[in-house]
C-alpha cells in the first residue's frame, strides 16, 4: 500500500480513536504507528543503490517500491512478530490507552499491506522472510 493511503486510513482511524477516547496524544500515537513503520523501507532502498547517498532520489525511492520488485525484502518493522510483542506488552500493562493506540495503528498497517501488496501469505512474518533468505516473491 502506498504511503499516502496509509496516511489517509491511519488519519481516519486516529480521528475515530480520538472520538472514542478523547485522548489526543494517544490518537497521534495511533497515526504515527500506522505510518512511520514504513521507515524500514529505507535500508532496503539503500541496499539497492549500494549505499551511495549521492544516488538517493526520493522520487525513485517511492517509484521503485511501488513498481519494481526487489530481490530481497528485509523490512524489520513489517513483521507480525512485533504485533505479538506489542499485544503482550499491552496485555501485561493492563491495556493502557497509549499501548492500545500503538497496537491499533501498527497492526492495521500490517493488515493493509498484507492484503494489498500481494506476495506470499506469510511474507509479513520476519522469521519466514529470514528462512527464505528475505526472498518472498
Amino acid at each position: 500500500m502506498r504511503l499516502y493511503q496509509h496516511c489517509l486510513i491511519s488519519g481516519a482511524i486516529s480521528v475515530l480513536f480520538y472520538i472514542i477516547t478523547k485522548n489526543l496524544p494517544a490518537a497521534l500515537l495511533s497515526f504515527c504507528s500506522g505510518t512511520l513503520i514504513d521507515i524500514d523501507h529505507f535500508p532496503d532502498y539503500f541496499i539497492k543503490i549500494k549505499w551511495k547517498l549521492n544516488n538517493f532520489k526520493l522520487r525513485d525511492f517511492f517509484y521503485s517500491y511501488r513498481w519494481e520488485p526487489q530481490p530481497r525484502y528485509y523490512l524489520v518493522l513489517h513483521s507480525y512478530e512485533w504485533s505479538l510483542i506489542i499485544t503482550l506488552v499491552t496485555f501485561f500493562m493492563g491495556y493502557p490507552v497509549y499501548a492500545l493506540a500503538v497496537l491499533l495503528g501498527y497492526f492495521l498497517h500490517l493488515l493493509l499491506d498484507t492484503f494489498s501488496n500481494g506476495g506470499h501469505p506469510l511474507g509479513y512474518f520476519f522469521f519466514f522472510r529470514w528462512y527464505k533468505k528475505f526472498r518472498i516473491y
